[in-house]
């Protein structure tokens, strides 16, 4: 039964994400808050405007992802491992691409 009420909240963990996602997105395209730009740890990017459309592309692409994931879930009835793989990597894909997109930034501002 516990292990059911997990796999629930992992299940909506999903959509919730994709929903902070969108939510980010629109932080920073639309009304231009590039504060909300951030790395992984948190911490405040020097010249963020310089990430700003690659920021929301990344959180665009991520969010589409992790919807079509949540509803390939109820549509073709995807096993566990299946998606939450799937989950996994996409949130891998998200904070390794935030990581690399301020890396080169730093590296652009040092030379």
């Amino acid at each position: 039964m516990l292990s059911l009420i997990f796999y629930w909240a992992l299940f909506l963990f999903m959509f919730f994400m994709a929903g902070h996602f969108i939510r980010l997105a629109f932080l920073v395209g639309k009304r231009g808050e590039v504060d909300k730009i951030r790395d992984w740890r948190g911490r405040a990017v020097d010249h963020a405007a310089f990430l700003k459309t690659r920021f929301v592309a990344l959180n665009i692409v991520c969010a589409i992802l992790l919807l079509l994931n949540g509803f390939a879930v109820l549509l073709f009835a995807l096993q566990l491992e299946a998606w939450t793989s799937i989950c996994a990597l996409v949130l891998w894909m998200y904070f390794t691409a935030l990581q690399l997109m301020i890396w080169r930034l730093r590296q652009l501002q040092r030379g």
